[in-house]
């Protein structure tokens, strides 16, 4: 009986490992025929940016944004655009998690928020290159980027749901910046930020966001 007993404990000993394999290959399997999440930061560096006006367009080291008066013929408002690809990012298979814009300040030339009021970031309906028509197109999710003159030159905003919203029409997503295009008269009124031109200063979209791999 023994010995008997021993054979049955040894038989289900078996049994029990290969139930065991069993699990294990299926689990295999299913974590191999299956995509795994990961979750993970990126920067994505602006281009197809410049400053555009009602008249001129440019593509320089830097952004003139505000008001600048000129003695033949007045005041021109300069705004800022700029382009952000996710292209090169593996697909995303959920909202991003968080997006900070970072923007890098160069000069500031009279006082554009006293005078003018906040700079603000805003999303854009997509544009293949620079142009005039640009100065006239609607604005949307508006928010303030620098309330006033910042403390520090290179700074961060949170713009998760502007980047959603624009990740939702299609891989890109076009941002412009601006000051209020009031009130007019002789006084220079603008900053310069960094471009995509700037090797070390230029602005970048900082985001974590989900995606899914073999």
């Amino acid at each position: 009986m023994a010995v008997a007993g021993s054979a049955l404990s040894a038989c289900g000993v078996e049994d029990e490992q290969l139930a065991m394999a069993m699990e294990a290959d299926a689990a295999s399997a299913s974590t191999t025929e299956q995509p795994l999440a990961a979750l993970t930061f990126a920067s994505v560096r602006a281009f197809n940016d410049g400053w555009v006006t009602d008249d001129a367009v440019n593509s320089t080291e830097h952004y003139n944004i505000g008001k600048i008066y000129w003695f033949l013929s007045g005041d021109s408002f300069y705004d800022a655009f700029m382009t952000f690809s996710f292209e090169a990012l593996p697909p995303l298979t959920a909202p991003i998690e968080f997006a900070r814009l970072r923007l890098c300040l160069q000069s500031v030339t009279g006082d554009p928020w006293g005078n003018l009021g906040p700079l603000y970031v805003a999303r854009v309906d997509p544009y293949s290159s620079l142009n005039t028509s640009l100065y006239y197109s609607a604005s949307f999710d508006t928010q303030t980027y620098w309330s006033g003159n910042p403390s520090t030159k290179c700074t961060q905003v949170d713009v998760t749901q502007m980047v959603r919203n624009g990740l939702a029409k299609g891989n890109r997503v076009y941002l412009r910046l601006f000051f209020p295009h009031a009130p007019r008269g002789g006084t220079q009124e603008f900053i310069r930020v960094s471009s995509s031109r700037d090797s070390q200063n230029y602005p970048y979209l900082y985001v974590k966001y989900n995606y899914t791999y073999e």
